[in-house]
């Protein structure tokens, strides 16, 4: 049985020898698994921040609506006894401090009993 030639006796050779503007460039592997890496860290930082963010939102969308309730409250009982005994300026007084001290406020509705 004939033996098979050498490649170097036959003169193939398996590798192909490219020029440097021929060779496409490369990343050594740590630099390829450093990129990966990165780029899964900040996309990761980038999925919690906006899930706390999200639930921050909620947080403090549901604060602002408990607050405004207990400013209502507070001054639905700061005018009971003044409505009662029918003092118009006592009542202008109070709403004024309410919409001095609450910013946020626009305005406020007062309907009288009595019209």
């Amino acid at each position: 049985m004939p033996e098979a030639p050498l490649p170097e006796e036959s003169g193939f050779s398996p590798t192909v020898e490219l020029s440097e503007e021929e060779r496409p460039p490369r990343f050594p592997v740590r630099w390829q698994f450093a990129l990966w890496t990165a780029l899964a860290v900040i996309v990761s930082v980038a999925v919690v921040l906006l899930i706390t963010l999200t639930v921050e939102r909620g947080a403090w969308l549901k604060n602002q609506t408990r607050q405004a309730r207990a400013d209502v409250e507070k001054l639905a009982d700061e005018l009971k006894i003044p409505v009662l005994a029918g003092s118009r300026a006592e009542i202008d007084i109070i709403l004024k401090h309410f919409l001095e001290k609450t910013p946020s406020a626009v305005g406020v509705h007062l309907r009288m009993a009595d019209g």
